[in-house]
């Protein structure tokens, strides 16, 4: 039996809706898929500075920061830092808080990536500390410090890269040298005091008077002695004398 006209109608007009609905679906998704597409843009990143002090003595740490004037939706970012490894040696760094940090070092450069996590949103800010350093100075020379390459992406994944950032330059002055001190030098042991015995009389010093008299002791005697035998004498003879008359 022959479709009637009305029911050709309906379905003709059936047809005509679904195709209507999968042409507003087909639409719906092309404008999901291109919308982040669309408001995709790698992040502004203004004036990069690299800031160092001007001098320093040899062995002196050497600390500097790498900022950003101002950033607007920064998810991620990696600073490579160039330098003369004969004047520096890398210590460590300090990265912004809430994400992921790491330094890979090579010859006369080192590299900081920084990333936030997840579904973070990247940062938006002005006068952020991207990166702090630390150095050691290592000998007297002008050492130059370059922020050789930046690369910088958004939360979009959309990134952009640029050469020869920043620079400064740290004078490196050599080490004072100390001033020589004399080594304390052994002193001899003091000498115990002496005491010598000065004789009582010495022949040089002694009074000349005292030593005429030593030496006419001997004559005093033997005087003494012949006036004695002299007077014994006397006396016999007179005690004879007696007897006799």
């Amino acid at each position: 039996m022959p479709e009637t006209q009305p029911r050709g109608r309906m379905r003709r007009a059936r047809a005509r809706g679904a195709a209507l609905v999968l042409a507003l679906a087909a639409a719906i998704s092309t404008s999901l898929i291109l919308a982040p597409a669309a408001n995709a843009a790698p992040p502004v990143t203004d004036t990069i500075t690299i800031t160092a002090p001007a001098s320093a003595t040899v062995g002196d740490a050497v600390t500097g920061t790498i900022m950003a004037a101002t950033v607007e939706d920064l998810y991620a970012s990696t600073l490579t830092l160039t330098f003369d490894p004969a004047a520096l040696d890398y210590v460590s760094a300090t990265f912004a808080d809430g994400g992921f940090s790491s330094v890979t070092e090579g010859t006369g450069s080192v590299s900081f990536t920084y990333t936030r996590l997840g579904t973070s949103p990247g940062l938006t800010d002005t006068d952020l500390t991207l990166v702090s350093f630390e150095f050691t100075a290592l000998s007297a020379t002008s050492a130059d410090l370059s922020l050789s390459a930046a690369t910088f992406v958004s939360s979009t994944s959309d990134s952009v890269t640029v050469a020869d950032v920043a620079a400064t330059t740290v004078a490196i002055a050599a080490a004072p040298v100390p001033s020589a001190t004399p080594a304390p030098s052994a002193s001899a042991p003091e000498a115990e005091p002496t005491v010598s015995a000065t004789p009582a009389a010495v022949a040089s010093d002694a009074d000349p008077l005292a030593t005429t008299g030593a030496d006419a002791m001997p004559w005093i005697v033997v005087g003494g002695v012949a006036v004695a035998v002299i007077a014994l004498g006397v006396v016999l003879l007179i005690r004879r004398r007696a007897v006799t008359e």
